[in-house]
């Protein structure tokens, strides 16, 4: 009687492992996307938006200048990430499970010109 109940044990242990093997691989969402000449903002609002895996984290002013065209096939989240921002001084952080920062790492401060003033 035991070795049956080990025999069912290890049945189901097995069955276990795999819908857990299934279960990881159903979550790792595979991105299919073109970009044609698109801010790097608006891609990554956009991989955010495709996915419920990762939250992507970036300032929207400091990229938006960025220009990104390219042809994203069969890519992991952080892959396809990896693609958009290319050569771009641009630094990409995975913390945790779930989050994902995009930061330029090439920042140039605005700075206000203010009119001199002349003495008479």
């Amino acid at each position: 009687m035991t070795m049956k109940r080990l025999i069912i044990f290890s049945g189901r242990l097995v069955l276990t492992i795999v819908f857990s093997l299934v279960t990881m691989l159903g979550n790792a969402q595979n991105i299919t996307r073109q970009y044609d000449n698109v801010s790097l903002s608006k891609a990554l609002m956009e991989l955010n938006d495709l996915q419920q895996t990762y939250t992507i984290n970036f300032i929207y002013d400091e990229l938006e200048d960025f220009r990104v065209t390219t042809s994203i096939k069969h890519k992991t989240v952080t892959e396809a990430i990896m693609q958009i921002v290319g050569f771009y001084p641009v630094r990409v952080v995975k913390r945790g499970e779930s989050e994902i920062y995009v930061e330029c790492t090439h920042k140039t401060e605005r700075h206000l010109t203010q009119p001199s003033s002349v003495e008479a």
